[in-house]
């Protein structure tokens, strides 16, 4: 099993048990909720526990009304199994998924999913262990986030024919014919090295292709770009990276999206190290 692939499997793994942490935190405050309502005490739910669970019960019920009641192109290619099954499966249904109309739903829920139990953890009066439990998890969840959150943005920003995914501005661009992502010009010797030391897939120009270990880039793209911004770019200023794939800087889409989740990464890192010392 390549590196890339259990990256994946990782972030579906967190991805499922932060849907979990919604489901029953959520289901534990509504419980606690009823008993004050008995004891007489008022009508109090904590609302950032009650968002998360509404949120996870949105996903299911988008997935779930696809089957039954939606029209039969909302979800054409996702399978819920795979979320605990396999994730490169998983990480590429969401991806090609732009082309079908869940993006406007999965896209902001599965960020809100992530971000408020963090920002709920950050804001609780007293120091809790469980803003690090949550951090790491929404970091390694945030992925499959900003996959749909970015090809919602293609549905919505970049023309292409319905039905096929391969839609180009310039058929010629050196980031293929998606136009999202490409390989670099140069490798540095210490990213071959880092490469080589994490087991990481390695590309040749003579026969690189985007549509190829399409799981394995979109994995290695992600993967630089957290390394990037938990090191605060100093490596990368030197050449040093983890990856030879790069974003296309001139592609609306994936240029926000990834400026989107290296912010995330440094505000949730920045929670963490100031956490302590912070009393809300």
């Amino acid at each position: 099993m390549s590196t890339e692939s259990i990256l994946l499997k990782i972030c579906a793994l967190s991805l499922a048990i932060l849907w979990l942490l919604a489901l029953w935190r959520g289901l534990h405050e509504i419980g606690a909720g009823i008993g004050r309502l008995r004891r007489g005490e008022g009508f109090r739910f904590d609302p950032w526990l009650l968002a998360p669970l509404l949120l996870a019960l949105v996903l299911v019920g988008s997935w779930i009304a696809s089957l039954f009641w939606l029209p039969p192109d909302f979800v054409r290619t996702f399978n819920l199994a795979d979320l605990f099954g396999d994730a490169d499966s998983l990480f590429l249904d969401i991806f090609i998924v732009v082309r079908d109309s869940a993006t406007w739903i999965w896209g902001p829920v599965l960020a809100l999913l992530i971000a408020i139990p963090i920002v709920h953890a950050f804001r609780n009066p007293d120091f809790y262990w469980h803003l690090y439990v949550v951090g790491v998890l929404g970091i390694l969840a945030m992925p499959f986030a900003l996959i749909a959150f970015g090809t919602f943005l293609e549905r919505e920003t970049v023309p292409f024919e319905r039905g096929n995914p391969n839609w180009v501005a310039d058929p010629q661009s050196a980031y293929g014919e998606f136009g999202r992502y490409g390989l670099r010009h140069v490798t540095p010797n210490c990213t071959w090295k880092m490469m080589g030391a994490l087991h990481l897939k390695t590309f040749d120009h003579a026969d690189y292709s985007p549509e190829r270990g399409r799981a394995q880039q979109l994995a290695q793209l992600w993967l630089n770009d957290t390394f990037n911004a938990a090191t605060l770019d100093i490596p990368a200023a030197f050449g040093c990276q983890v990856s030879q794939i790069e974003p296309n800087p001139n592609y609306f889409p994936v240029a926000l999206t990834l400026a989107f989740y290296r912010a995330f990464v440094s505000l949730v890192m920045l929670g963490m190290v100031i956490r302590p010392f912070v009393r809300p």
